[in-house]
């Protein structure tokens, strides 16, 4: 009799715990562009929680051997680049490391919480509300001056190099943020509005869709633009409806209408070259603009190729491998791509590689097993957005930037939980080994 209460009361406490996690998940993701210290409570949190239920539960499935092994790998190499860390930087390497443990556990919840359709589009939902806020927002704010949820001014690229343009920020401190956030999101309104909705909710949607769009040409924000670009390339060569390619065109509208003539005149002055323009700040400062740092980063990777210089200490080492000249200090890499060869080396490179070779291995395998035209379309649109953040990687510190990195662990999740949405569908009406019967 005692058991059986124990037992009951548990399984309350495990409910209570799956249920706290999932309203955890929906404010994380309806936070995303407003408050640092929400997201890094939720991802906190919901680490925790996430070992309570375990141990309650004690039970260990597949998908978290698998998971946790890639994961335990790449936490792994990150403790082993510590061997090259100097002293005095070491305990920016255990912070790290302590933000890629909790991280990690964040990610590992999310596929244990989102484990129905209901719950992934309820999930859905309230990101692209916050999306549409954080979007209006930025117009707002680039017709206004300022923003009407923090007051941030647009940003004034002027005070930094010759080019004398306003980008807008909305919420974010720096518009590349804004880009990274408004162009990843972007096709959870897109593929939705084109391919699934009609009437007038496709109308909300391509309305939307539009406004995002316009907001990531408002950051004019280089490593949108790409990710833009290449994203929208592949939708046009994945969908047989050409319909959406209408938004690349809008694009290219907004931006001759917008584009400030300082910008006009370094296009000119570049002569279109892709090097010149993406790696160029338009500066009469030598040493400006993303080509240097690059150059550094590579550099520390020649001196420790297979280890790395250091996990989480790029910035502090940067001034003992930077040219002399270089008057650069204490600064990101702008390449999540750069940072990772730098501080983890080959180790860590190699491990971020399976871990997202599993990733799309996991997203490719739910997404020719799913028949439900919604959820096959948001899964793409998921797998869409995981794409436009890892190209919005090569030219920004998505991975080390606190409230962008929770978009990597996000989707990530994400995608995995949707497979194993899928998996459980398949299972029920009778295949034992469903995703590979397909």
């Amino acid at each position: 009799m005692n058991t059986d209460i124990s037992d009951t009361g548990i399984n309350k406490l495990i409910t209570f715990i799956d249920q706290t996690l999932f309203s955890l998940l929906i404010l994380f993701v309806f936070s995303l562009s407003f408050s640092l210290a929400i997201i890094n409570i939720c991802l906190y949190v919901s680490a925790i929680l996430f070992l309570i239920k375990i141990g309650l539960t004690k039970k260990l499935t597949a998908h978290h051997m698998k998971n946790g092994f890639i994961l335990t790998l790449f936490l792994l190499a990150a403790l082993l680049s510590l061997i090259n860390t100097p002293s005095e930087f070491l305990y920016l390497g255990f912070k790290g490391i302590k933000r890629l443990l909790f991280q990690c556990l964040f990610y590992l919840s999310i596929i244990d919480t989102v484990t129905s359709e209901k719950r992934l589009n309820t999930i859905v939902t309230f990101l692209c509300v916050g999306y549409g806020i954080t979007t209006l927002d930025a117009l707002w704010q680039y017709m206004s001056g300022y923003d009407f949820i923090k007051s941030h001014p647009l940003y004034n690229e002027g005070l930094y190099n010759n080019l004398n343009i306003l980008r807008a920020t909305a919420t974010y401190d720096h518009p590349n943020s804004l880009g990274v956030y408004s162009s990843t999101f972007l096709f959870l309104f897109v593929i939705p509005a084109f391919y699934v909705f009609d009437q007038w909710k496709g109308f909300v949607w391509k309305f939307f869709s539009v406004i995002g769009l316009a907001a990531s040409m408002l950051t004019f924000s280089r490593g949108a633009l790409l990710s833009l670009f290449l994203t929208f390339s592949a939708l046009f060569f994945i969908k047989k409806n050409k319909t959406a390619l209408i938004l690349p065109i809008i694009g290219l509208l907004i931006g001759a209408v917008i584009i400030p003539k300082d910008v006009y005149t370094w296009i000119k002055k570049t002569s279109l070259s892709p090097a010149t323009f993406m790696l160029s700040a338009n500066s009469d400062k030598p040493y400006t603009g993303r080509a240097p740092l690059w150059k550094t980063a590579t550099s520390m990777f020649k001196k420790h190729p297979y280890i790395g210089v250091g996990y989480y200490s790029f910035s502090d080492q940067y001034a003992f491998y930077k040219n002399p000249q270089d008057p650069n200090h204490n600064i990101q890499a702008h390449s999540s791509y750069f940072s990772m060869c730098a501080e983890l080396g080959l180790a860590g490179m190699l491990t971020m590689l399976g871990f997202l070779i599993f990733i799309y291995r996991r997203g490719y395998q739910a997404y020719t097993a799913i028949s439900a035209p919604l959820l096959k379309n948001y899964h793409l649109a998921i797998l869409f957005c995981f794409s436009a953040l890892l190209i919005n990687a090569s030219y920004e510190s998505v991975l080390r930037q606190t409230r962008m990195s929770g978009f990597f662990w996000f989707l990530s999740g994400l995608i995995c939980a949707i497979y194993h949405i899928q998996t459980e569908r398949l299972k029920a009406i009778g295949l034992s080994n469903p995703i590979r019967h397909r």
